[in-house]
């Protein structure tokens, strides 16, 4: 073919990939547009007594990360509730109740962990308290 021809098949062709990359960028906008940030974030300060914003690009960029690897808003909230069960009434734990430790490296075994049997059915004061008096007969069992 002569010289001319090819350059207008490689044109077409880069139009072809430019068109293709645009594409993919507005996909991946529109996804990003349809996290929801803001309902993630006011879920984990109505669960910890907290303050975190949900404009905060730190935070975004946590969420943002695990929505990409396909996590969805039942599983950001499990993961929530699931860390305030244990880490809400330990001292040494509640400052990692923040969106950098819930939504980082870990959030899938977070994912992962068991849920008190009675998580759903009664407070979660009745199974704190439930639970102090099985470690208070555990101890009073080895006595």
């Amino acid at each position: 073919q002569p010289m001319g021809n090819q350059g207008v098949l490689s044109i077409n062709k880069n139009d072809k990939n430019v068109k293709n990359v645009k594409k993919k960028d507005i996909v991946e906008q529109k996804a990003q547009l349809n996290i929801p940030y803001q309902e993630i974030i006011e879920y984990l300060n109505q669960k910890t007594g907290k303050n975190f914003k949900h404009t905060s690009k730190e935070t975004q960029n946590f969420i943002k990360v695990r929505w990409n690897q396909g996590f969805r808003l039942n599983a950001f909230k499990f993961v929530i509730d699931i860390k305030c069960q244990k880490w809400l009434t330990e001292p040494k734990m509640i400052d990692y109740l923040r969106p950098q430790t819930l939504f980082g490296t870990k959030f899938e075994s977070y994912l992962n962990e068991t849920a008190h049997p009675l998580y759903g059915k009664v407070s979660d004061k009745t199974i704190q308290s439930i639970e102090a008096l099985n470690e208070w007969e555990q101890k009073e069992n080895e006595k």
